[in-house]
C-alpha cells in the first residue's frame, strides 16, 4: 500500500549521498508501486529522488527528464518549496554537462522562489550552485560575492553540511585563483565536516578537491592518498563522472612523477569512462525518440476508434512506416556508435604503441619466454630488428648472476603472483654493463595475455650514489680529524697558560704596592686576555666533545631559576653594572623545574645572557622564565642592543661564523658560542628561537618539553 511506497521514498532518500545505485533501485520501485495511485506530490519526490541519483551516477539525459517530469507535477500542486529544489536540480544538471547559461538561469529562478520563501538554508545552496557555476565562466569577483554571503547566512544559521559546502566551494575559488595555502585550507576543513556527517558523495568529492591542490603544491604523496581515497568512494558509491575525474588526475600525477606505466593504466580507465558517459548522451536521444513514438502510437489507437473500419488498413500502414523509420533511425544511430567506438579503440592502441615505442625506458613484452614486442630504445642499444624475435631469449640480455633471479620472478608473475622491482644487470650490444630496476605486469595483447617489463636504466644513479657516500665518508673523516686535533691542541695550551696566569696573580700581589700604576694596569690587561683564551678553547674543546659524541648526557631534575639563573645573575651583575645595564629577572611561575643536562644548560644561558651584555651598550637586559599553553617551561633573554641582520639570520647558529668579520670587527669573540647554545638545545630537546631588528635588539627564547624525572 501507500505506507509502503512512503518507506521505500524514505529509504531511498537515505541512500542517495551513500549508495546512489541503491537509491535509483528503491525510487524505482516506489514508481511502479505507485502506478495503481494518484498521489502526484509522492509520485514527484520519487521522480526527484531517481533524477538526483542518476545525475551522481552520470546519466545526466535520463536524470533531466526526470527532474522535468517532477517540477510539471509540482508546478500543478502549486508547491513553491518542491519547485525552489526542482530548479535547483536541474541547474545542477546543466552544470554537469557544461551548459552553465541554462544552469545560471534555473539557479536563478530557484533563488527568486527561496528569497520569496525566506528559507536561509535552501538560500545558501543556491548563492553555492550559482557561485560555482559562475566561477566556471571565471567571474571571480560575483562568485567570491556568493559565497562570502552563504557563509555570512550559514555562520549565523549554524548549518553544518551548508557550511561543509560554502568552504568547499571557497577552496575551489581560491584553487582556480592559484592561492593555494588558502585553498588547502577551506577545502581541508569542508573534508572533515564532511567526515563527521558522513556524507559519502561528499567526502569523495572534497578527497579529489584537497589532492588537486596538493598536486599543485607538488606534494605528490599527499595528493595521491587523497585521489585514491576518492578513487575508492566513487567505486563503492557508483559515482562515475567523479570516479572519471578521479582517473584524469592520477593519470596527470603519474605523467608528472614519469611513473609511465601507472600513468597509462589511469589515462585507460579514465577513456572508458569518459566514452561510457557520453555514450549515455546518445542512448538519451534514443530514448527520445522511441518515447516520441509511443505517444504517437497511442494517439493512433485513439482515432482509429472514432475513424470509420473502412480507414483502418490506411492507419496501419502508417504505424507500420513509423515502426520501420525509428528502427531505421535505431539501427543507424548504434551503426554509427559502433563505428565511433571503433575508431576510439584503434586511436587509443594507436596512441598506446606510440607511448610505449617512445619511452625512455627499455620494453619487452614476452608470451611463454618468446619475446613479441619491443620498443624502440631497447632495439637501438640492444642491436635486435624489429618484428624478428624468434631466436632471441629475454634472459640473452641478463647476467649470469642475475639469471636464476630473472627466470623466479618470471614464473612468478606468469602465476599471477604481485612481483615487487627489483635491480638486475645486463648487457647491450657493446657488451657494456647496465644496472636497471625491473618491473612486470601482465597485459592482454592481440587478445591473450603477456607479460610486460619494463626495464629503467639506473646505472648514473648508482654511479653517483656511491661518489656521494664517498664523499660523505671522506667529509666525517676530515671533520672528526679536525675535532681531535683541536682538542688536543687546545688541552696542550690550556694548561701552560692556567700556569702563567697564576704566576701572574702572584706577581701582581707582590707588586702591588711597588710597581707604577702604568705596570699595574698592564696586569689587568694580560688576566683578562689569558681569561679570553681560556673561554676561547673551552668552547673549542666543548664543541669537540659534541662533534666527536664523546660528551655524556646526565639528566636529572633541575630547577632552571634557583640553579642556574640566579647564579649567573649573580656572576654576570657586575659586567652589566660597568656598562650602566639595567640588568632584571622575572618569573611569571613557580613551577620552575624540568628534566634537564645541568652542565649543558648553564652553558647555554651563560652565553645568551653574556652575548646580551657584550652587544647591548644603551638600555637593558632583561631574563623572563614562564610557562606557555602546553605547560612547557621556557625562558626568555631580551635586550635593547644592536641586534641582528635579516642577512646573517640564516648563519646565526653556524660555527665559527660572525657577523663582523676581519680584525677591524667591534666585537671581539670566535663565533663559536651560539653553535655550542643549538647543540645543547638539541641535546635537552629544547627548542631555540630568535628574533631581532637591526639597531633595535634581540630575543632569544627557549623552551623546554615537558619531561618527568
Amino acid at each position: 500500500g501507500i505506507e509502503q511506497i512512503e518507506t521505500l521514498k524514505e529509504l531511498s532518500w537515505l541512500y542517495l549521498n551513500t549508495n546512489p545505485k541503491r537509491a535509483m533501485t528503491l525510487a524505482q520501485d516506489g514508481l511502479a508501486k505507485l502506478k495503481s495511485y494518484d498521489e502526484p506530490k509522492l509520485k514527484a519526490t520519487l521522480l526527484n529522488v531517481l533524477a538526483v541519483s542518476l545525475t551522481y551516477m552520470g546519466y545526466y539525459g535520463t536524470a533531466l527528464e526526470k527532474h522535468f517530469e517532477s517540477l510539471r507535477l509540482r508546478e500543478e500542486l502549486k508547491d513553491s518549496v518542491a519547485i525552489a529544489s526542482s530548479l535547483n536540480n536541474i541547474g545542477l544538471v546543466y552544470q554537469h554537462v557544461d551548459n552553465t547559461a541554462e544552469a545560471i538561469v534555473y539557479f536563478n529562478k530557484a533563488l527568486e522562489y527561496k528569497y520569496k520563501l525566506g528559507d536561509k538554508s535552501a538560500i545558501v545552496i543556491s548563492l553555492n550552485n550559482l557561485g560555482s557555476t559562475l566561477l566556471k565562466t571565471k567571474k571571480f569577483k560575483e562568485s567570491e560575492k556568493l559565497f562570502k554571503e552563504a557563509l555570512a547566512i550559514t555562520r549565523d544559521e549554524q548549518n553544518i553540511e551548508n557550511l561543509a559546502l560554502t568552504l568547499s566551494n571557497l577552496g575551489r575559488f581560491f584553487y582556480m585563483e592559484m592561492r593555494y595555502d588558502s585553498a588547502l585550507f577551506y577545502a581541508e576543513n569542508s573534508l572533515l565536516l564532511r567526515q563527521k556527517m558522513e556524507e559519502k558523495f561528499g567526502i569523495a568529492e572534497q578527497h579529489l578537491e584537497v589532492g588537486k591542490i596538493y598536486h599543485e603544491k607538488m606534494n605528490f604523496r599527499a595528493a595521491e592518498e587523497n585521489y585514491q581515497f576518492a578513487r575508492k568512494l566513487a567505486i563503492d558509491g557508483a559515482y562515475y563522472p567523479l570516479l572519471r575525474d578521479v582517473y584524469f588526475q592520477l593519470y596527470v600525477l603519474n605523467n608528472n612523477k614519469h611513473n609511465d606505466k601507472e600513468s597509462l593504466n589511469n589515462f585507460k580507465k579514465y577513456t572508458t569512462l569518459k566514452e561510457m558517459l557520453t555514450t549515455e548522451v546518445i542512448t538519451k536521444k534514443l530514448e527520445e525518440v522511441k518515447q516520441h513514438y509511443n505517444q504517437e502510437k497511442n494517439l493512433l489507437k485513439i482515432r482509429q476508434l472514432k475513424l470509420d473500419i473502412r480507414t483502418t488498413f490506411l492507419y496501419y500502414i502508417i504505424a507500420l512506416s513509423a515502426i520501420l523509420f525509428i528502427a531505421g533511425a535505431i539501427i543507424t544511430n548504434r551503426y554509427r556508435i559502433a563505428n565511433k567506438l571503433k575508431k576510439a579503440l584503434e586511436e587509443r592502441e594507436s596512441f598506446n604503441h606510440a607511448l610505449i615505442s617512445n619511452l625512455p625506458e627499455y620494453v619487452i613484452v614476452h608470451k611463454d619466454g618468446k619475446i613479441v614486442f619491443t620498443n624502440k630504445i631497447l632495439r637501438d642499444n640492444f642491436g635486435i630488428e624489429e618484428n624478428k624475435y624468434e631466436s632471441i631469449n629475454m634472459l640473452d640480455f641478463v647476467t649470469e648472476e642475475y639469471k636464476k633471479k630473472v627466470i623466479e620472478n618470471m614464473f612468478r608473475r606468469k602465476s599471477g603472483e604481485q612481483v615487487e622491482e627489483y635491480e638486475a644487470d645486463i648487457r647491450d650490444k657493446n657488451g657494456s654493463l647496465i644496472r636497471v630496476v625491473i618491473s612486470s605486469s601482465i597485459i592482454s595483447y592481440h587478445n591473450s595475455n603477456a607479460i610486460l617489463v619494463v626495464m629503467n636504466d639506473i646505472t648514473s644513479r648508482k654511479k653517483a650514489e656511491l661518489e656521494i657516500l664517498k664523499s660523505k665518508e671522506h667529509a666525517e673523516k676530515s671533520d672528526r680529524l679536525k675535532s681531535e686535533f683541536l682538542a688536543q691542541v687546545s688541552h696542550e695550551i690550556r694548561t701552560p697558560l692556567h700556569v702563567i696566569l697564576s704566576w701572574i696573580s702572584l706577581l701582581q700581589d707582590e707588586l702591588q704596592d711597588k710597581a707604577a700604576p702604568e705596570l699595574l694596569d698592564g696586569f689587568y690587561v694580560i688576566k683578562n686576555q689569558g681569561a679570553r683564551t681560556i673561554r676561547t678553547i673551552d668552547l673549542i674543546l666543548n664543541m669537540s666533545e659534541l662533534q666527536l659524541g664523546t660528551y655524556e648526557v646526565y639528566l636529572r631534575e633541575l630547577d632552571i631559576h634557583e640553579e642556574i639563573l640566579l647564579k649567573l645573575y649573580g656572576d654576570l651583575s657586575s659586567r652589566a653594572k660597568q656598562k650602566k645595564l639595567s640588568f632584571n629577572i622575572n618569573t611569571q611561575t613557580n613551577h620552575t623545574r624540568t628534566i634537564a643536562d645541568e652542565y649543558s644548560v648553564y652553558q647555554i644561558f651563560l652565553n645568551l645572557i653574556e652575548n646580551a651584555i657584550k652587544y647591548t651598550n644603551v638600555g637593558s637586559v632583561n631574563i623572563l622564565i614562564g610557562r606557555d599553553e602546553n605547560d612547557n617551561l621556557f625562558v626568555s633573554i631580551s635586550d635593547t642592543g644592536i641586534g641582528i641582520s635579516e642577512e646573517y639570520m640564516p648563519r646565526l647558529f653556524q660555527p665559527f661564523s660572525q657577523e663582523q668579520q676581519g680584525y677591524s670587527r667591534e666585537f671581539e669573540g670566535n663565533g663559536l658560542g651560539l653553535a655550542l647554545v643549538q647543540k645543547y638545545c638539541e641535546l635537552n630537546k629544547a627548542e631555540i628561537k630568535v628574533k631581532s631588528k637591526k639597531g633595535e635588539g634581540t630575543e632569544f627564547k627557549i623552551t623546554f618539553q615537558t619531561m618527568h624525572a
